[in-house]
């Protein structure tokens, strides 16, 4: 099997790596209005944060994917969650998941670019939903108090995370199941 150069650059300056930047510093600004008393100014700030994680994308895939960049929008998800759970700790939780979820994924990432260099930005359907979904929840959370429906959107965020471990685990074991059986059926020629 051939390994084909990838071509992309390593642009750490572009569009689509500002506007993630700006969500771990819209967010952090989102949980500073918070504890000041303005909670429905936070709402708005932290869903303008979870927005860009959008509209990142499609800037980076109009302007050109850089490969920082694809290293950088997931890292800038994870410190979106990281200053909510001074909100709620019940979430701290969330981080040891969303570490796993990112290590399933980079190892995806990086055996389906040796398989197809063109597969620049490999993304489950289910991780793209479970974001939508946690960014939500994490939104209203700003409104939601300390009761019931508090801890309702702190299992869906966690149910979230989990989902998204999952099909990067699922996919992982899929790509090492095909390894085993490429190099099985190796030695069979080899024997034959």
């Amino acid at each position: 099997m051939k390994v084909v150069k990838d071509e992309r650059p390593w642009n750490v300056f572009t569009w689509g790596n500002f506007i993630s930047l700006l969500r771990p510093i819209t967010g952090t600004y989102a949980i500073l209005l918070f504890f000041q008393g303005h909670a429905k100014t936070a709402t708005c700030v932290f869903l303008i944060a979870a927005l860009t994680d959008y509209f990142d994308g499609k800037v980076a895939r109009k302007r050109g994917v850089s490969r920082f960049g694809e290293i950088f929008d997931p890292i800038c998800d994870k410190l979106l969650i990281v200053p909510v759970i001074f909100m709620q700790p019940y979430l701290f939780g969330v981080i040891a998941v969303e570490l796993v979820s990112s290590a399933f994924s980079i190892y995806v990432r990086k055996e389906r670019r040796k398989k197809n260099p063109e597969d620049k930005h490999h993304i489950t359907g289910t991780s793209k939903w479970a974001t939508a979904f946690q960014f939500t929840a994490l939104t209203l959370l700003f409104t939601a108090g300390n009761g019931m429906y508090a801890i309702a959107l702190i299992c869906i965020i966690y149910l979230c995370s989990f989902a998204r471990a999952r099909s990067y685990a699922l996919e992982a074991k899929r790509i090492i199941e095909i390894k085993k059986l490429e190099l099985f059926l190796g030695e069979i020629q080899k024997a034959a």
